[in-house]
């Protein structure tokens, strides 16, 4: 993962983020020690894990966002219950049935050669140097994903790419 997502980790150490990398299995997993928190924020690359390793649970991670720091957490269709809860709890709904995927019969890609439409082209994406630079993305993004959606009333969660109206989430192997 250090590896596949070096340019990530690498743009975060750029902005001046020191970056502590752990297993999710981990027996010294924590958040806080000694009643103060050892980060500012937590990104979570292990979408299957179930439980976590140490004191580290759904309730830690989530009074962790409730005291101002950031988490950002990654998510598939071998999502854990685990996940799946830490990611309610922050205003992110994933569809009950895991094996959902987005599908989009009107922006799809022309390479979907699966014919079931689950390779979408999307361009709303937010619009944010932050997040996506300052270099305008010209053509659409490739996505092919768990279905997901967001709590709108929830201004902690950030919707950086949306599909567009004609796409629903369903299991694309099932009627």
């Amino acid at each position: 993962l250090k590896s596949s997502h070096s340019i990530f980790f690498n743009t975060l150490k750029s902005r001046g983020f020191d970056l502590d990398f752990k297993l999710a299995e981990d027996s010294k997993l924590a958040l806080q020690r000694y009643g103060q928190y050892l980060y500012d924020g937590l990104i979570i690359f292990a979408p299957s894990t179930d439980p976590f390793g140490g004191p580290l649970d759904s309730k830690s991670i989530a009074d962790f966002v409730d005291s101002g720091r950031d988490l950002i957490l990654s998510a598939d269709t071998a999502a854990s219950d685990l996940i799946r809860g830490i990611s309610t709890e922050c205003g992110v709904d994933f569809d009950e049935d895991s094996s959902a995927m987005v599908i989009d019969h009107t922006s799809f890609s022309v390479s979907d050669v699966d014919g079931d439409h689950t390779l979408i082209a999307a361009d709303d994406l937010v619009k944010s140097d932050v997040i996506l630079g300052k270099t305008k993305i010209e053509a659409p993004v490739l996505f092919r994903g768990v279905a997901h959606s967001l709590n709108p009333t929830n201004n902690l969660v950030l919707k950086v790419l949306s599909a567009s109206p004609s796409a629903y989430s369903a299991n694309p192997s099932s009627k």
